[in-house]
């Protein structure tokens, strides 16, 4: 210090403070010091403080060096571990005197990647002064390991000698281990010292083999002495006796013992050996072969079986023969029966060897010849049997029966109708005792067989079960046979019959008088039941002598005849039932109504039509229906028709019935027609027309006259000849007596029309009628206008050529078409024609177009004229303009492959419809093309073109195909089986399934298995089908129940067994195995 008046201050007085300590630490913290000083007059300075800072900054340090407590123990040494876990370090630091507070941080046990058992514990310590400086970590390893191997224990399997079926089934093996609570144990066996390739005789090895996780692995072996001491056995086959021949003695085979079985081996051989005593086997002196098979193991051990053959030829032949079915044919059949063993020889009636089948008729000798021996001694037996034909070449036959007591229907008529433009007269035929008909000797073609039931309906109440007729074609040697049942009906029955009414009376009192004698003449049909259906008078079916009656309806051919045209008996009925019902041959028809509830009323009516009239009128015009004549009647020559004349048919009896049918009357078979024809003179009216003619206010007389157009019997008509009257007036129009036509007053203009009938005067039922057209027009009347429009005919082509229009089409004259009988169609001449023509194009004097398949594509140009006939000078003219297109190229697309060597046939890529007559050209060169065949195989990828060609006079055209080669078809290597042998099922999308890389590739490995034991030997999983995704091990359990699925697994090893196949080159299964320890981490 200084002083201004003092000059020695260097007597200051110090004051030292003591050690304060700071609050977080007691080695850190500060001395304060002050000093004051007094001049010599005692004034004081003032006080000067020292701070001395005291600190700490130096962590502690440990004395034990890095790694000195780590240490490695085995897995089952707890008292190892716990010592290790018992270890901690020291520490020192440079203030602190006690240093002891170290934190230790124990570390979770980590397994190793490969097993459970062993791993690693890492501890760690850190320690702080009393400052808060903290120390460098120090850590500590513990390493866990297992290297004990298992042990197996208990009862062990001891080495044995057995015979081949007494093979034990393996022991099952415990083992234990230090740490592995259960190992899984994998059990192998090994067939050595195989003696003389027998499996029966051998040495077994059986080796139990059990690994830890850490790869400690023990094993344990037994060794089985097989050998094969029992001999085969079998059953002998049964003996064989009454053989013909020694060549009918098989040759022995193996397979002929049965029941052969060994105690071990599969394969036993069987040999043969035969002896025989050395007779012939003819003449009572019986040959006996004995054969002795030796069943044989492959350890050597025999049995021997004996069967015994024996030989005594009895030759003997006789035969049945199908007849040849048709005239001429050469179906028939001997079929031959003879003793075992003997050879038969056929021969005909010219001594030649001939077949058993399709054969003549004639007669024909059988020898049967046995050979009893290997010397050629021989037996013989001869027959002979004749193979007979029928007279005709075509046939059909049946049989008619009462379905409900399935009895035969004799003496019915069945007729056979030739159709359309087969040839023949109708035949008739009576059923047979046993209600058979047959219809033979015919010409080819289609017929109609037709039962004439109207007997079986009246006299018997039995209706067709199915239909009365059967519409067939009948070749030659193709013989049909058609059946008919018939049987009683709860369904209404109405019918009856349509005739010629030659009387006209409406009674049915007619017959048809074939032979034109005037009697009613009885036919008698012959032994086959036939009736000469063109001279069918009367046949009396149930023999009472009488064809009156109920009980002989159908006897007579009463004139009656049908229509097989069209229907024309119409039926409405209740419920709102309605039939149209065709009239047969002989004119019964009939109709049975099949519904619910069919009671009530029936209206029936006939209605004719123009095939109807012409059959009644053909009937009508032979004459030969007549009245049945009385007792006194005489005979009645028949009447011809007049020429040019026209018939007119009606009904003579009522057209219309109304039938009731009840429960009590349900039958109503009396609703029959008459139909009479009347033969008139052709009168014939035309159509007249006048016009155009002037109105005016008075009346225009004989415009025109009907009759000069009109005849009668060809012959032009005069007003005397006929009555004219007026059908349709008009009233501009009048119609006068002598046929004339005046036109009335104040006529309006346009067309007026009037129907007129003119009807002979001897005759006034026959009569015709005809129109006539007038056209009015003003006074005087306007020219006419014409127009002539251009015509187009575009894309004229393959499918437009020939008649493409007419010119006249969109030509107008006034406002009307324009047509060629009112107009002058004139072409222009081409040489004032300076646009493009073509001489394959022409248009004809009607404006009619034509363009030929020869034009070459282009537009052509023409010009017309059209002037109006009444008035030629006026006209108008107008351009045709056609358009030929060029003939069409189609394109087409499609792709084949050059791995693959199917041809294809380029015919079908074609565009449908599209003609085969065309020719394949190979445009893209391509040397694959053979005709229309396409042989890929082996070409180089790319696109080749192929141009088929269609040569048509009428449309040439092509199709283009683009053919795109591929190598899509290329079979290309399997890829290999690789197994992944860790996986980690946490859930976070990596690696959470066992992955077997390939084995979903089903192409090449069609099926699989694959197993997964726990350390146990638990199975915990299998499948089959096994694909990495749907059908794949990820982690939980499908064959253990006491883990829950959605726990999983715990973590550790597990074995795998995965058995897959593959094809070879053959398509042959080739059967894979492979098994290995899986590790399962989470």
């Amino acid at each position: 210090a200084t002083d201004t008046c003092d000059g020695d201050v260097s007597n200051s007085v110090k004051t030292s403070g003591a050690f304060v300590p700071s609050e977080t630490c007691a080695n850190a913290g500060t001395y304060t010091n002050t000093w004051t000083v007094k001049d010599d007059c005692g004034n004081t300075s003032d006080t000067f403080t020292q701070v001395i800072t005291i600190e700490d900054t130096t962590a502690p340090t440990w004395n034990t060096a890095a790694g000195a407590l780590n240490v490695t123990v085995q897995c089952s040494d707890a008292e190892a571990l716990a010592a290790a876990q018992a270890q901690f370090p020291i520490a020192t630091d440079t203030c602190d005197g006690d240093v002891s507070n170290s934190v230790k941080t124990s570390g979770a046990f980590v397994p190793s990647e490969t097993c459970a058992n062993a791993g690693t514990y890492t501890n760690t310590w850190t320690v702080k002064d009393d400052c808060g400086n903290t120390s460098d970590t120090f850590t500590q390893v513990i390493t866990i390991e297992d290297t004990t191997k298992p042990m197996f224990s208990g009862d062990l399997p001891t080495n044995i000698t057995v015979s081949c079926d007494a093979v034990p089934e393996p022991a099952e093996l415990a083992v234990s281990d230090n740490c592995n609570l259960d190992l899984p144990i994998v059990f192998s066996e090994i067939k050595s010292d195989i003696q003389n390739q027998c499996n029966s005789n051998y040495t077994l090895t059986r080796t139990w083999t059990t690994s830890d996780c850490s790869g400690n692995t023990a094993s344990y072996s037994q060794i089985i002495m097989v050998s094969d001491t029992t001999p085969p056995t079998g059953t002998a086959p049964a003996d064989v006796a009454g053989l013909q021949s020694i060549s009918d003695i098989p040759v022995g085979r193996p397979q002929d013992v049965t029941n052969v079985s060994d105690n071990c081996d599969s394969n036993v051989t069987v040999t043969i050996n035969d002896s025989n005593n050395g007779a012939n086997g003819c003449d009572g002196n019986a040959y006996v072969l004995t054969r002795t098979y030796t069943l044989t193991d492959c350890s050597g051990n025999k049995t021997e079986l004996i069967q015994t053959f024996t030989v005594e030829n009895k030759v003997s032949v006789s035969a049945v023969v199908s007849n040849v079915t048709c005239l001429g044919g050469t179906d028939g059949v001997i079929t031959v029966t003879s003793s075992p063993g003997s050879i038969v020889v056929i021969r005909n009636q010219n001594n030649e060897v001939v077949g058993n089948m399709n054969l003549p008729a004639g007669i024909y000798t059988l020898t049967a010849t046995s050979a009893v021996n290997n010397e050629n001694q021989t037996c013989t037996a001869t027959t002979s049997v004749t193979i007979t034909e029928p007279p005709y070449k075509i046939k059909i036959s049946g049989q008619i029966i009462n379905a409900d007591t399935n009895t035969p229907l004799a003496n019915v008529p069945v007729t056979l109708i030739p159709q359309g433009t087969t040839t023949g007269p109708v035949l008739l035929r009576l059923t047979d005792a046993n209600g058979m008909y047959s219809f033979t000797g015919m010409a080819s073609g289609n017929y109609v067989v037709q039962v004439q039931d109207a007997n079986l309906i009246s006299a018997y109440q039995l209706y067709p079960v199915n239909s009365n007729s059967f519409l067939t074609a009948l070749e030659e040697c193709k013989f049909q046979v058609h059946n008919f049942e018939y049987g009683k009906s709860s369904l209404p029955v109405l019918g009856d019959y349509v005739w010629y009414d030659t009387n006209a009376n409406g009674v049915q009192d007619e017959w048809y008088d074939a032979n034109n004698d005037g009697v009613v003449t009885k036919n008698i049909p012959d032994g086959n039941g036939a009736v000469d259906y063109s001279l069918w008078e009367w046949i009396d079916l149930n023999g009472d002598g009488s064809y009156s009656g109920a009980q002989n309806v159908g006897e007579l051919n009463a004139g009656g005849f049908g229509n097989a045209m069209s229907p024309n008996v119409i039926i409405d009925g209740p419920n709102g039932y309605h039939a149209e019902v065709i009239i047969g041959m002989q004119g019964f028809w009939i109709n049975r109504p099949a519904f619910e509830n069919p009671y009530g009323d029936y209206n029936v009516k006939l209605l004719r039509d123009s095939s109807f009239d012409t059959a009644a009128a053909a009937l009508g015009a032979t004459g030969l229906v007549k009245v049945i004549p009385s007792a006194a009647a005489k005979n009645a020559p028949s009447k011809t028709g007049k020429a040019q004349m026209h018939t007119i048919c009606s009904i003579t009896s009522t057209g219309a019935y109304i039938a009731t049918v009840t429960t009590a009357d349900l039958v109503h078979l009396d609703l029959d027609f008459g139909i009479v024809c009347k033969t008139y003179a052709d009168i014939i009216a035309n159509d007249d027309s006048a016009g155009p003619i002037a109105g005016v206010n008075i009346k225009t007389p004989n415009i025109l006259n009907v009759l000069p157009n009109d005849t009668l019997e060809g012959v032009v008509v005069t007003a005397a000849d006929v009555v004219i009257t007026t059908v349709t007036p008009n009233e501009f129009l009048q119609l006068n007596p002598d046929g004339s036509v005046d036109l009335l007053p104040n006529a309006p203009t346009g067309t007026l029309t009037m129907v007129y009938q003119i009807c002979e005067a001897d005759d006034i039922s026959n009569c015709d009628t005809a129109m006539v057209t007038v056209t009015v027009i003003n006074t005087p009347p306007a020219p006419p206008t014409i127009q002539a429009n251009d015509d187009l005919y575009a894309t004229i082509g393959c499918t437009t050529f020939g008649l493409v229009g007419n010119v006249l089409s969109n030509d107008f004259l006034d406002t009307a078409a324009a047509t060629i009988e009112l107009t002058n169609f004139t072409l222009i001449n081409e040489n004032n024609n300076a646009a493009k023509t073509d001489p394959n194009i022409s248009i004809d004097a009607s404006g009619n177009v034509n363009v030929s398949s020869l034009t070459p594509a282009g537009t052509y140009t023409y010009m017309y004229q059209l002037c109006v006939k009444a008035f030629p000078d006026i006209c108008d003219t107008a351009t045709v303009t056609i358009t030929v297109v060029p003939n069409g190229i189609t394109n087409i697309r499609s792709e084949a492959c050059a791995d693959d060597s199917t041809q294809i046939n380029l015919q079908t890529l074609l565009p449908e419809n599209t003609p085969l007559t065309g020719t394949w050209a190979d445009t893209g060169n391509s040397n694959a093309l053979q005709g229309s065949t396409f042989n890929p195989f082996g070409l180089a990828v790319g696109t080749y073109a192929f141009e088929y060609k269609i040569v048509d006079e009428s449309c040439p055209r092509s199709v283009v195909l683009t053919m795109e080669v591929n190598d899509d078809c290329k079979v290309l290597a399997c890829e290999s089986i690789v197994i992944h042998n860790a996986f980690t099922p946490n859930g976070d999308g990596k690696n959470d399934f066992f992955q077997i890389d390939h084995i979903d590739e089903v192409t090449c490995y069609p099926k699989n298995t694959v197993e997964i034991y726990n350390r146990w030997g638990i199975l915990v999983f299998d499948t089959i089908n096994y694909n990495n995704t749907t059908n794949a091990f990820d982690g939980t359990s499908r064959g253990r129940t006491t883990i829950k699925q959605s726990e999983g697994l715990p973590t550790g090893t597990y074995f795998y067994i995965i058995n897959y196949e593959t094809l070879d080159g053959k398509n042959i299964v080739q059967n894979h195995k492979e098994s290995g320890y899986l590790y399962l981490s989470k």
